[in-house]
């Protein structure tokens, strides 16, 4: 399922991978790909644009990407 947002003011392609994603690594990839347009606007985005926010892959503990710094 494909959910968007709608930017204010200042907001930025990072942050928002963030608060929609948490510290998934693959979450601003994700979003930068949806959203191409991204790649010609500034660093911090004009309000009102709707982004496409695709949903990401669970992560399993068989993962080969999965990378544990402690177990």
């Amino acid at each position: 399922m494909v959910n968007t947002w709608t930017t204010r003011d200042g907001e930025m392609a990072d942050e928002i991978a963030w608060r929609v994603y948490g510290d998934r690594a693959d979450g601003l990839t994700a979003l930068l790909e949806a959203n191409p347009q991204l790649a010609q606007l500034p660093p911090m985005l004009p309000a009102g644009l709707i982004l496409s926010l695709p949903d990401l892959p669970e992560i399993t503990a068989d993962d080969d990407t999965l990378i544990r710094l402690f177990s």
